[in-house]
């Protein structure tokens, strides 16, 4: 016991030390873990069914926002993942996720945003939000659509 609190003494010695010496405010900046952000792109307001363009005359709010606060911290990756809907073959789905998290990140480069921070990955109709079983037609296509996203991860230094 008697040599616990001796111990727990010279701990908090060498801790007031470190605080009247500025050290801990110098190791909270410099060793301070990369912040992490994640953001989700509705794909609906961004591209139209079954396409990796952007849809005419949408404006893109999210987009912009996003593109702002890329270019006012320090990134250190962001990372894009692209979705589709069940709908179509697996493979069309694959390359088509991958386009629309392509297409979002030249959008983000021609805003400012470093080209070499980015990661870009389509996973398909993978991870899906909702399911959407006995519908069909239109209705199928409208309820699906939390599913076709783009999926944003960012790590920063601040």
């Amino acid at each position: 016991m008697r040599k616990a609190f001796r111990r727990s003494l010279w701990v908090l010695a060498a801790l007031a030390a470190m605080l009247g010496a500025g050290c801990q405010r110098a190791s909270v900046r410099t060793g301070a873990a990369p912040t992490q952000t994640h953001w989700s792109l509705a794909t609906d307001a961004l591209f139209a069914f079954g396409r990796a363009s952007f849809s005419p005359n949408q404006p893109h709010v999210q987009l912009e926002q996003l593109a702002t606060m890329l270019t006012r911290r320090q990134i250190t990756a962001v990372r894009l993942v692209g979705y589709t809907d069940r709908l179509g073959s697996p493979q069309t789905n694959l390359a088509l996720s991958r386009r629309r998290a392509e297409t979002v990140r030249d959008y983000l480069v021609v805003r400012g945003v470093p080209p070499d921070v980015f990661s870009v990955e389509g996973r398909g109709e993978a991870d899906p939000l909702v399911h959407c079983p006995n519908r069909k037609g239109a209705q199928l296509i409208a309820c699906l659509a939390p599913n076709r996203r783009v999926e944003v991860n960012i790590s920063a230094r601040d």
